[in-house]
């Protein structure tokens, strides 16, 4: 079975051509910078542990197992380089400092 995909810009979201259908591509973007000061611990939330993992990596797995998702991205704080590197090893996320 062939199938010709075509990019195009609807608006401001980003569609394709499939089959003579328009699909939309969905990207996820986590805003994942915060410091956590209100949570009271030195450590940011989304790196404490749930289940033997972090916060931040049981969402991001949530989004990349979901069928419609194409893409996600992250937002990190610069300063937490260390935490998100080992928090998200071995999964296919971006990253964005911010």
């Amino acid at each position: 079975m062939f199938f010709r995909s075509i990019g195009i810009i609807y608006g401001n979201k980003r569609c394709g051509l499939l089959n003579g259908a328009y699909v939309m591509s969905v990207a996820v973007l986590i805003v994942a910078a915060g410091s956590g000061n209100r949570f009271a611990d030195d450590l940011p939330k989304q790196y404490h542990a749930l289940a033997g993992q972090p916060l931040l990596r049981h969402t991001l797995t949530a989004f990349l197992e979901h069928s419609r998702v194409d893409r996600v991205d992250v937002i990190v704080n610069p300063e937490h380089e260390q935490l998100y590197t080992s928090s998200i090893a071995g999964l296919d996320v971006g990253v964005i400092a911010g």
